[in-house]
């Protein structure tokens, strides 16, 4: 007869520490699921082999396919170029090797076919395990580059429409200058008239200044204006700003 007591003890005592150990990696691999799905953007790890063992909601979602079905898969199940799969891989081994993917693409859709700008960003860890592993994000930022290409468009059209009335102003404003400065040669002028035109050609002139001012933001948006260090009387030209103020 041989007691066994001690060994049936350890022995149930290794089963409830390995039931424990199985336990708390489920609860660490469900904590770690839940936190992925609630980013909004496609988030991923895979093994060296470059094999899906963990996706979030939204990666499945920009896929449409069940979250289980790419758990094991690898790039080129889904519908992309030979090109783009083997770029892939070669980031994978590089990012393997201890760099950091960080860069923009432009490229169509696997599923959709659209067109789409994505942030893509890739770097490498340690499992549970103690294997390397490839965690890497995709943010689809098209809505971004779309609005600034937008924004670029509307900004041509507004200096376009700027230079255009600005350009339409300055016509028949250059014959209203050049009429009074006609008035003003005449010497059968009161000195009330004189002033009046004086003031009328002084206004006409600034409103001149001001429009090629405007025609002056094109050369900012150009990076080609040019600032000029030209010298002034105060005096004067607080003087003449004020005499259309003047009552005559």
């Amino acid at each position: 007869h041989f007691d066994l007591t001690r060994w049936k003890l350890a022995e149930r005592a290794l089963q409830m520490a390995l039931q424990r150990e199985r336990e708390l990696r489920e609860r660490v691999q469900n904590f770690t699921q839940r936190i992925i799905d609630v980013i909004p953007q496609p988030v991923y790890v895979k093994d060296a082999q470059s094999h899906y063992v963990m996706v979030n909601e939204a990666f499945a979602q920009d896929l449409q396919r069940p979250a289980a079905e790419l758990i094991g898969a690898t790039p080129e199940m889904f519908g992309s170029s030979e090109d783009h799969v083997q770029m892939v891989y070669a980031e994978d081994h590089q990012v393997l090797a201890g760099e950091v993917i960080l860069k923009e693409e432009k490229r169509r859709h696997s599923v959709t076919g659209r067109e789409s700008y994505r942030l893509i960003s890739k770097r490498s860890s340690i499992d549970a395990a103690g294997q390397p592993v490839i965690i890497g994000a995709n943010f689809n930022i098209t809505s971004w580059r779309e609005a600034e290409e937008r924004a670029a468009r509307a900004s041509e059209a507004k200096s376009v429409f700027l230079a255009s009335m600005s350009h339409e102003i300055r016509t028949p404003l250059g014959g209203v200058i050049g009429m009074l400065r006609l008035a003003l040669r005449k010497e059968v002028l009161s000195e009330g008239t004189r002033d009046k035109l004086m003031i009328s050609l002084a206004s006409a002139e600034h409103l001149l200044t001001i429009i090629n001012d405007i025609l002056d933001f094109s050369k900012i948006e150009a990076g080609q204006l040019l600032l000029e260090d030209i010298e002034f009387d105060l005096r004067d030209t607080l003087k003449e700003s004020l005499q259309i103020f003047n009552e005559h």
